[in-house]
């Protein structure tokens, strides 16, 4: 599995960084500089994992799901939420599942694997 990571810089981008280079499936991690990067990643890269961080700094973050839904049909969006009231925008952007920043490692890593089994039985 490859992944993306859509987070500025910093202690919370670090730490999921580590913990994807240490899951034995995930082959490639990248942080491209902008969506349109993030889309051409995916489309080179199908199947890839986006886990993007719901408060960026990016005002087109948002926007960007629905679009690498549509053109990498076969990846799964991850979004970071803050607080609850964080969570409807996800939703409503339509991400495959929603995490809480700070959420303990091994739920995350539980449910990277679990979108990475369901990933490939889709393909």
């Amino acid at each position: 599995m490859n992944a993306v990571l859509m987070i500025k810089p910093g202690p919370l981008r670090d730490g999921l960084n580590t913990l994807l280079f240490a899951m034995s499936d995930v082959q490639l991690v990248a942080h491209p500089d902008n969506n349109n990067a993030a889309i051409d990643f995916c489309r080179k890269k199908p199947g890839a994992l986006m886990i993007l961080d719901i408060r960026s700094n990016d005002p087109g973050l948002l926007d960007t799901i629905p679009e690498m839904k549509e053109r990498c049909p076969l990846g799964r969006v991850v979004a970071l939420i803050h607080t609850e009231s964080d969570l409807p925008s996800a939703e409503v952007f339509g991400a495959d599942f929603i995490m809480g920043v700070g959420t303990r490692a091994y739920e995350v890593k539980a449910g990277i694997e679990e979108m990475g089994r369901s990933s490939a039985e889709t393909s």
